[in-house]
């Protein structure tokens, strides 16, 4: 699926996201993640290793927007903390 984030776009698949979080290890959730394979990953994390660029140069909504488009259900730190209820949009 063609993802677009600053006037670059990415061939970005479930399968790549879930072959990023086979080699890597998730950071601290700050505010938003998603969990892939039953673990929780940083929206931002992922859209990095996924693209290779560094995360400086796109936002969270670059990165929940993508996500959101490959069907993932979006979560964010609120009161429940990380069992937190998903993001609609």
């Amino acid at each position: 699926m063609k993802h677009w984030i600053r006037g670059h776009h990415y061939e970005i698949t479930t399968e790549d996201i879930e072959l990023a979080t086979a080699l890597n290890h998730p950071e601290r959730i700050r505010i938003h993640w998603v969990f892939v394979l039953g673990a929780p990953w940083p929206v931002k994390q992922l859209i990095g290793l996924v693209t290779g660029r560094p995360r400086h140069t796109f936002n969270t909504d670059d990165a929940l927007r993508i996500l959101d488009a490959l069907g993932y259900d979006l979560h964010w730190r609120g009161e429940a903390g990380l069992q937190g209820s998903p993001r609609t949009r």
